[in-house]
């Protein structure tokens, strides 16, 4: 299973041997450079060169951490024209300080996982146009702010978990038809939106956990053909959902963690019918 955050560190291009945050900083010949490498470093930023070029930056506190970083640090970093991958978690940074992404054109990857953002700050993503992954899990995004993101067909990862979007928002996803990694948990989502899916026919891995869906949305996940991962976990679909779930030979895994409804004798028919599938399953009873 892809882990929640979205954040998605692979080094595209082949292997790259980097220098991290333990080693270090290479000889670079922009002074200003090597300034903001040696300030950014100092308020706890990960940063990882590749040929003397910085190609990634980590922002993260550590569980029980917290870390102090605006939106003046963030412009720092707008002295790395090569960075590809830019991580932050619970900064401070807001949709004003979103506007140094604008120098940072060469983004693959952007996790803004918990910071202060809003629909507001979607307008300055949307100018990435080689940008891949973004997560924006647990900000204050909705539906409005999506209308910034219909155009950016070359996304292939997007986390939206803990966000304020409903069904009326998922129609700008309709036109995102390179996804492969879709997360939508615990937003407000139901049945009702999941039509918009339909589209995302090269899905492979799709998070519905905590949402209001039951047997009727789950049934409309069949028209993904290439979907392989399915979380329903916290959901109230029953052994109907379970019976449709069964013809789903691709599926690799399926979690349906407390899931109520589910009978443990429809339980095991799915095992059975989906003998390759890695099927996660228990109910923490009240």
């Amino acid at each position: 299973m892809l882990p929640l955050t979205g954040c998605d560190f692979r080094q595209p291009g082949g292997e790259r041997t980097a220098s991290t945050s333990s080693s270090p900083t290479p000889r670079l010949r922009d002074p200003v450079v090597d300034d903001a490498v040696k300030t950014l470093r100092g308020l706890g930023a990960e940063v990882e060169f590749f040929n003397d070029e910085v190609v990634s930056m980590r922002v993260w506190p550590e569980r029980g951490e917290s870390i102090t970083f605006r939106n003046k640090d963030l412009a720092i970093a707008t002295a790395f024209p090569h960075l590809e991958r830019l991580a932050l978690g619970d900064t401070q940074v807001t949709d004003a300080g979103l506007v140094s992404l604008a120098k940072l054109l060469r983004l693959k990857s952007l996790t803004l996982v918990g910071a202060p953002i809003s629909d507001a700050g979607l307008a300055h993503v949307a100018t990435l146009q080689d940008l891949e992954s973004l997560s924006l899990a647990g900000t204050n995004v909705s539906d409005a702010g999506l209308a910034h993101l219909k155009d950016m067909a070359q996304l292939t990862l997007l986390n939206l978990s803990g966000t304020y979007i409903t069904n009326e928002g998922l129609h700008h996803l309709k036109s995102l038809t390179n996804l492969e990694d879709l997360y939508l948990g615990h937003t407000d989502i139901t049945d009702r939106g999941l039509v918009h899916l339909n589209s995302l026919i090269r899905l492979k891995n799709l998070d519905l956990s905590g949402i209001e869906i039951t047997d009727t949305g789950v049934g409309q996940l069949k028209a993904l053909p290439n979907l392989r991962g399915l979380s329903v976990e916290n959901s109230e679909i029953s052994d109907t959902t379970l019976a449709s779930l069964s013809q789903m030979k691709d599926l690799e895994w399926l979690s349906l963690i407390n899931s109520r409804g589910i009978s443990d004798e429809e339980l095991m028919h799915l095992r059975r019918a989906l003998p390759r599938t890695e099927i996660s399953y228990f109910w923490a009873h009240d």
